[in-house]
């Protein structure tokens, strides 16, 4: 089949706002791993799979501002890994896995 294609933030994500990070670029892409291009008229050959990985929205503020409340809430609930918690966020974990508050960015 036949897509006309008017995906917007694949090549240009989302920036980020007063320190914010920016967000992730979109996808558009078959199952194979063939990427597409974002605008125009794509083909998608038979028994293909055609795959749209939506960009995520920027940042807002600086996140090593983000209270520690708020990051173990969001760790909780499964919103974000403790890669991310450590990565984005400069939270350190003890051996246990809990929040070591002392040595938080």
């Amino acid at each position: 089949f036949v897509v006309f294609a008017t995906f917007d933030r694949v090549e240009h994500p989302p920036q980020g706002r007063e320190g914010g990070r920016r967000g992730a670029n979109g996808v558009v892409r078959l199952d194979t791993g063939e990427k597409l291009k974002a605008k125009g008229a794509q083909t998608v050959p038979v028994g293909a799979k055609l795959v749209l990985e939506m960009p995520g929205g920027g940042g807002y503020g600086d996140p090593h501002d983000r209270p520690l409340a708020v990051i173990e809430r969001d760790l909780k609930k499964g919103y974000i890994s403790e890669a991310a918690a450590r990565d984005l966020y400069g939270v350190r974990f003890g051996p246990d896995g809990s929040l070591r508050r002392e040595e938080t960015n």
